[in-house]
């Protein structure tokens, strides 16, 4: 299972009592060209930015699998600018093809916070 190890308090806390309000920030960074896709640089291309907020986007999800609050069961992820968004960037080319390879995997999250738990 994936476990926050001495910082899950403080990311528990942040995702309950922040992180919507944190995502509400970026939304109007978000710039939409003609096809619907929105990105935050603006243009018809996505930037590393993109990159990096669907990676960070992607981190939140693991989180949410592993929120076990009954009070807070309204998932963050599931606001329709956010589902548009990831949607967007997984249809990339580049995206799309690296999620179908055995090299994709959607967790370990590879950073200072997490580790593997029994």
């Amino acid at each position: 299972m994936l476990a926050y190890h001495s910082g899950y308090d403080a990311v528990k806390d942040w995702y309950r009592q922040k992180a919507s309000r944190e995502l509400e920030r970026i939304r109007p960074f978000l710039v939409e060209s003609n096809d619907n896709e929105a990105f935050l640089c603006g243009g018809c291309k996505p930037s590393i930015a993109d990159i990096s907020l669907y990676v960070f986007l992607t981190k939140l999800s693991c989180i949410e699998q592993q929120h076990d609050d009954s009070d807070n069961s309204v998932s963050i992820l599931n606001q329709g600018w956010i589902q548009n968004y990831i949607k967007v960037l997984e249809l990339l080319p580049g995206v799309a093809a690296y999620r179908s390879t055995p090299q994709f995997k959607v967790s370990p999250l590879n950073n200072p916070h997490a580790k593997w738990s029994g």
